[in-house]
């Protein structure tokens, strides 16, 4: 563009062009020396003044400048994060079968009482079968019932009874005599004496029978089939 000039023009273009290119500082301080005088302009600096207004306003349509963000610039808004959200099913129950505790039967033992005289054992059946319900010292045999049961927890009819006991005797033959309603056996030691074992209104029984002296073991079994108890 500036090769037709004479080389005083060419100077001048160039340090034109040097001047665009210098830092703002640098033409500040050249704008603040003293201004002197312009000369008249020749014809080759009026050219010049056309190629460097040219060429700064070719530079200026082509050059434009990035704009710098600023600190007050909005940011763009983030970005939409994807959660994932894991949607627990609830627990499923379970049962678990306790087994319920087996009862067992307590038995509660009965004391055995002292025995000073006839032991007696009495059943809650007519045939002494079993446990006996109840056992008790009884100091005599002479018992009437009535309508009634020996005992609590026994039935008032259907019910039987044994008495046992060791008595001393002397050499002599001996009347036994029993009042009874309904059914009664005697024994000395292993022998029986009375047997009476069968359903009966009140009745009395008798035998003699010789002792010989010393101790004897005696038993006496009795049941109560219905209606009035003795013996």
């Amino acid at each position: 563009m500036i090769d037709g000039l004479p080389r005083a023009s060419k100077t001048v273009v160039r340090i034109a062009l040097a001047a665009l290119l210098l830092p703002p500082a640098v033409l500040v301080l050249s704008s603040c020396r003293p201004s002197t005088p312009s000369p008249t302009p020749t014809a080759d600096q009026s050219v010049v003044e056309t190629l460097v207004a040219a060429t700064l306003t070719a530079l200026a349509s082509t050059t434009t400048p990035t704009p710098v963000p600023s600190p007050t610039d909005k940011l763009p808004p983030p970005l939409a994060t994807a959660t994932h959200t894991e949607t627990l099913a609830p627990p499923t129950p379970t049962w678990t079968e306790v087994p319920l505790p087996t009862a067992t039967s307590t038995r509660t033992s009965t004391p055995t009482p002292v025995i000073t005289d006839w032991r007696g054992e009495y059943y809650a059946n007519r045939d002494l079968v079993g446990d006996p319900a109840l056992v008790r010292n009884d100091v005599a045999l002479q018992f009437d019932w009535g309508e009634g049961s020996p005992a609590a927890g026994l039935p008032a009819d259907s019910f039987s009874a044994r008495w046992t006991r060791a008595l001393d005797f002397e050499g002599v033959v001996y009347r036994f005599s029993v009042f009874v309603d309904d059914a009664v056996r005697l024994w000395v030691d292993d022998e029986l004496i009375i047997n009476e074992w069968h359903d009966s209104a009140s009745h009395t029984v008798t035998v003699l029978y010789p002792m010989l002296r010393g101790r004897h073991r005696i038993k006496l079994e009795y049941y109560e089939h219905g209606g009035t108890a003795h013996v």
